[in-house]
């Protein structure tokens, strides 16, 4: 039997959205949550598909170091700051980018789990969400 887990972080940063004609052309803030699951067997010596204390280091290492408290705008992802790594900065470009993060992620590790969904809410109504395709 697999069992999804998932783990979840909230974040806060600022992004505009240029080419845009509304009001998100202009610089504003969102406090953005971002929810990842993954799926296994659960291990019967530890009880636990993947430990929630993993998941949250990915987290912190993948997101909240990465995005918390900044412009997404900004970040890049080579060294002379020309190609953006979000761009745009939207939420379904966010979690395209945590969801091929997850994948290499999850590759280093010794389980037997895959990615299962990754979600990005902008506001508390509002989210962009990945889910495995079924096999």
């Amino acid at each position: 039997m697999r069992v999804t887990v998932s783990r979840s972080v909230e974040f806060d940063s600022a992004h505009y959205l240029p080419g845009y004609s509304g009001k998100c052309s202009r610089v504003h803030g969102h406090r953005w949550k971002v929810e990842i699951g993954v799926n296994g067997p659960i291990n019967r010596e530890t009880g636990m598909v993947i430990d929630f204390h993993d998941l949250e280091g990915f987290l912190q290492r993948n997101i909240l170091n990465l995005l918390d408290h900044c412009c997404l705008n900004d970040l890049s992802s080579d060294p002379e700051g020309l190609q953006p790594i979000l761009s745009p900065p939207t939420a379904e470009v966010i979690t395209e980018y945590i969801w091929e993060q997850l994948r290499g992620y999850i590759g280093k590790l010794d389980l037997d789990i895959r990615r299962e969904f990754v979600k990005v809410w902008e506001s508390p109504d509002s989210c962009a969400e990945i889910r495995r395709e079924a096999e």
